[in-house]
């Protein structure tokens, strides 16, 4: 328990000061291209993927979506490249090259390398990296949207974005591991209980709720294109989503017969293990925040 505290609070604290200074050069790209490429690394490791040009390739892929996610974003809104203002690359672009080298990979290894290993790697790659690269896009929607979001009320979108999978998770275990007694997914994650997850919601909801109310009263010039109970809806729509993500990745343990993706958080696991829902999370606030933007753009 002790262990676990202490790399939570040291995970929390680097993740506030990333957002603190998240406008700085690649203060969020460079961290998040390390996760996601450790991330997948765990992932095949888990399944026994072991051909090595598919392991490294993958790794590579996902690390750089958010990676130039990141340097796309600097040159073109803090350096104002008429290159990037006006070349825009398709995302599928790079997506299905890198689908098409994996499967001439696995063609030429037919013999080593099951098709499920390749499904796999081609499917946590792109999910990783661009669900990582989704904080990219959050940071950036006061750039992307002037005239809705405000530098502050970015920061405060990334800070609740990442509470629908932090927080929530936080308070689940603490209030589960003492309170629960109906599980959730028994056969799943048998830690998880129901009374944990509702204990996960209503304090998502509590911590989002004070955050945009701070962000919103001192920290912003104009009335709020989502108001404090938008935000929480939104939250806790990311938080049943995350529960989702964090289960989908405990399947995939258990179908391989592993607890942990890894052991690069003492007393959490891998890397994987900590951002399992994450990756569900941060794209239902993204989707959503510019659904609602383009709808009062109209």
């Amino acid at each position: 328990m002790k262990k676990r505290l202490i790399t939570g609070i040291s995970g929390a604290l680097f993740a506030i000061a990333c957002v603190v200074f998240m406008q700085a050069p690649f203060i969020l790209g460079i961290p998040l291209a390390f996760f996601a490429a450790t991330a997948v690394h765990e992932i095949l490791h888990v399944i026994g993927c072991k051909n090595k040009p598919i392991i490294y390739i993958s790794m590579v892929f996902a690390g750089a979506v958010p990676l130039f996610s990141d340097i796309i974003a600097f040159f073109k809104y803090h350096r104002g490249a008429e290159f990037f203002n006006s070349f825009s690359m398709p995302v599928w672009v790079p997506a299905v090259i890198y689908v098409f080298v994996i499967m001439v990979i696995m063609l030429g290894n037919y013999e080593t390398v099951p098709f499920e290993h390749a499904a796999m790697a081609i499917f946590s790659t792109i999910g990783v990296g661009f669900g990582m690269a989704t904080l990219i896009y959050l940071r950036d929607l006061d750039h992307l949207y002037p005239g809705y979001i405000q530098p502050a009320q970015s920061r405060a979108i990334v800070l609740c974005a990442l509470y629908a999978a932090w927080i929530s998770d936080a308070f689940a275990y603490f209030i589960g591991r003492k309170f629960g007694k109906h599980k959730l997914a028994p056969v799943i994650s048998p830690k998880k209980s129901i009374e944990g997850a509702v204990a996960g919601l209503l304090g998502n909801a509590l911590v989002t709720g004070i955050t945009w109310l701070i962000a919103s009263h001192w920290f912003t010039r104009y009335p709020d294109t989502f108001n404090g109970w938008g935000i929480i809806a939104i939250g806790t729509v990311a938080s049943i989503l995350g529960v989702c993500g964090d289960l989908s990745a405990s399947v995939i343990k258990r179908n391989f017969g592993k607890k942990d993706y890894g052991t690069f958080f003492p007393g959490h696991g891998g890397i994987m293990d900590r951002f399992d829902s994450t990756l569900f999370a941060l794209p239902t606030f993204y989707i959503f925040i510019t659904a609602i933007i383009s709808f009062k753009a109209v």
